[in-house]
């Protein structure tokens, strides 16, 4: 079963292939090179009993990062196994892979050709795509879990990075008064507002683009799950659309990397008011003080 999404870069992505990537190597090394390869391009990883498998669109996987990946070698001993596939048929085998997932008490996400469950408070319906955010990833549980210690009745959320959009459709079931989902993978947008309409969501508003699409706007919660460096390169954009004592999420990142996290949110006022962990990923919950 595949954890991880794809998150296409191209709007002409049915023409184009995939490359899907195993890294092999000794179990005793696999969480340091987890944290390397979390440093390069890779949206998310499975981790499997030798090792990790990610993926992306061919035309990212350039020599330039292939070069990194040599170096990387030279650091950490592995060996990498290449797959290209088709659109059509990772669209397929990533269908036929989506179980359903629980989470907590919160929320369970399923496909459109699952059966209705009412074994949790919420229910989220995705349709499997290769936008990242299905539920199965450590990052995404970790998201969801800080989020059932907030309140979300009537407030302002800004999902950043928005995926699937299982995030902001699950803001809104919590009670959100506006949602606005961004994201700036095309591919994904189109994923996203199929999923909106599929959970009958009316309160959420999707933008294709990036936070200068949002910055005269303020909210009272915002939801990131992205990757680190672009949560350092974010973080002054993100304070300056909060309102005063806003709540923000962080995770995307592994445990290792939460004190330069915090650091810098507490630089910017940021109180840190609670954490999740799970299989060496992390999820930051801080309240700001403006």
């Amino acid at each position: 079963m595949f954890a991880f999404g794809l998150k296409l870069s191209t709007s002409v992505a049915s023409q184009m292939s995939y490359i899907r990537l195993h890294f092999q190597t000794d179990p005793t090394l696999k969480e340091a090179l987890l944290a390397m390869l979390s440093e390069l391009p890779f949206e998310a990883f499975e981790e499997v009993y030798d090792g990790w498998l990610t993926g992306m669109d061919m035309a990212s996987y350039d020599q330039n990062l292939k070069a990194q990946l040599v170096d990387l070698q030279q650091i950490i001993p592995f060996l990498l196994q290449e797959t290209t596939v088709a659109k059509k048929n990772w669209n397929e085998l990533w269908a036929q892979n989506f179980k359903p997932i629980r989470i907590g008490d919160l929320v369970t996400v399923r496909a459109p050709f699952h059966e209705k469950t009412n074994d949790a408070s919420h229910e989220i319906v995705i349709e499997p795509q290769m936008a990242f955010g299905t539920g199965h990833h450590e990052t995404t549980q970790l998201m969801i879990r800080q989020m059932s210690c907030l309140h979300f009745e009537s407030k302002a959320v800004l999902d950043y990075g928005a995926g699937t959009g299982i995030l902001a459709i699950l803001a809104e079931k919590m009670g959100a008064g506006s949602i606005c989902a961004l994201e700036i993978d095309e591919i994904a947008v189109e994923n996203l507002r199929q999923n909106i309409v599929v959970n009958h969501s009316s309160r959420i508003q999707t933008i294709h683009g990036n936070l200068e699409e949002v910055k005269n706007q303020r909210y009272d919660i915002i939801l990131v799950n992205i990757t680190r460096n672009v949560i350092l390169d974010s973080l002054d954009l993100l304070t300056e659309v909060s309102n005063e004592q806003a709540d923000l999420i962080f995770s995307g990142f592994l445990e290792k990397d939460s004190e330069l996290i915090t650091k810098a949110m507490e630089e910017r006022g940021g109180s840190l008011m609670g954490s999740q962990r799970k299989s060496g990923w992390v999820a930051l919950l801080f309240q700001l003080s403006k």
